[in-house]
């Protein structure tokens, strides 16, 4: 591989180690029995998102008193928003409301960079999920 494609490809799968680690150090707080129950939600969330949308996913996630349904919109809301900074406009410190706000305000442009920012965010949470509470 030349130093080009070397660092390229670096430079390529250093979202997906961020994207792991913020996954794991959340995943870590989580108990056994809940981390099953987690698990076993996260299996839909990546055809949710396509089929519905992010924006419908999101609304769904805060009309939901299921608990998985929380976290899992608390994962989308803090990386989207915090961490990976998909929309220009800052937030207000209610996550999962400003996240659909952010939704239903931004371009195209920007809608279609978060949602594909949270498919990736959940088929690697599922991914991790599958792994630590097997």
């Amino acid at each position: 591989m030349t130093g080009d494609r070397m660092n390229g490809e670096k430079r390529r799968r250093e979202p997906e180690r961020d994207r792991m680690r913020f996954l794991y150090k959340r995943f870590a707080t989580i108990g056994e029995n809940a981390g099953k129950d987690l698990k076993t939600r996260l299996k839909g969330e990546p055809v949710a998102i396509r089929s519905a949308g992010l924006a419908v996913v999101v609304a769904q996630r805060a009309a939901s008193t299921n608990s998985e349904d929380r976290i899992i919109g608390s994962l989308l809301a803090e990386w989207l928003l915090v961490h990976a900074r998909v929309f220009a406009d800052e937030n207000r410190g209610d996550e999962l409301r400003d996240l659909l706000e952010q939704c239903v305000k931004s371009s195209r442009l920007e809608y279609e960079a978060a949602q594909q920012e949270a498919l990736q965010l959940m088929e690697q949470a599922k991914l991790l999920a599958a792994a630590l509470w097997p």
